[in-house]
């Protein structure tokens, strides 16, 4: 719809997002699948959906995959890709859609010359983008060095919920702004994330996740694996997973 509202209420049909950003009249979902969403003012093209004609209901980004990150700027959006490359669309009376023109974009195009670029930010008419050092080449030893389950923790109203912290072995901060975490979850022990699509992506900075929809009485492996910008993820370990069991249906 387009009634305004004072109180909060869920966008339907949206489930698996890793994180949302917001232009200053349009929303950005990225799921943990790597696509992106998007919802409101289209004037511009900032929803990426190859139109200019706003939508009250979220709608894929067309030919959009593989997506690590989001930013939105006013009236335009970013996405990060998890190769490093950075892809752009909506108004660009300022350059901020970086391609060397001043025309708008409805659709989602490659910024020419980006690569290895770790994290996307944007302002109302700036976009920004921090690099890799060139010498940065993760070996992954144990990134992440302890997944530990907070007990008592519930999560949605009809379902059981557990909440992880975790954090780097080493703690350089420096090397911390290159990572990002998926969460894995299975009834399984994970001994390989082959074949298991993340409940979620997580940036540089996070340091815990409540993990929602489990089912009592049930044995669950939760699993949170560091990435970095070339797409290498660490294999599970005792230290990066965890295996818990929910408590029991009253």
């Amino acid at each position: 719809t387009t009634i305004a509202r004072s109180s909060p209420g869920l966008v339907p049909g949206r489930t698996g997002v890793a994180a949302i950003a917001a232009g200053a009249i349009h929303t950005v979902a990225l799921k943990a699948d790597g696509t992106v969403w998007a919802w409101g003012s289209n004037g511009n093209g900032q929803l990426g959906d190859g139109t200019t004609t706003n939508q009250s209901s979220p709608g894929a980004v067309p030919g959009l995959s593989g997506v690590a990150a989001i930013a939105a700027g006013a009236n335009h959006t970013v996405a990060l890709k998890s190769d490093g490359t950075v892809w752009t669309w909506g108004i660009n009376g300022s350059g901020q859609l970086g391609d060397g023109i001043n025309v708008n974009r409805s659709s989602p195009a490659l910024v020419p010359g980006l690569t290895d670029v770790a994290a996307v930010a944007a302002n109302i008419n700036t976009t920004m983008a921090v690099f890799l050092p060139l010498e940065f080449n993760s070996p992954f030893g144990t990134i992440v060095d302890r997944v530990e389950l907070v007990p008592g923790l519930s999560g949605a109203i009809d379902s059981i919920g557990a909440h992880v912290w975790f954090r780097r072995a080493d703690d350089d901060v420096t090397e911390a702004v290159h990572l990002s975490y998926r969460v894995y979850r299975s009834t399984s022990p994970i001994a390989t994330t082959e074949g298991l699509i993340p409940v979620a992506v997580l940036e540089c900075h996070a340091i815990a996740y409540s993990v929602t929809g489990l089912a009592p009485g049930t044995t669950y492996t939760v699993a949170v694996l560091a990435v970095d910008q070339q797409g290498n993820e660490e294999l599970p370990t005792t230290n990066n997973t965890i295996t818990f069991t929910t408590p029991a249906a009253d």
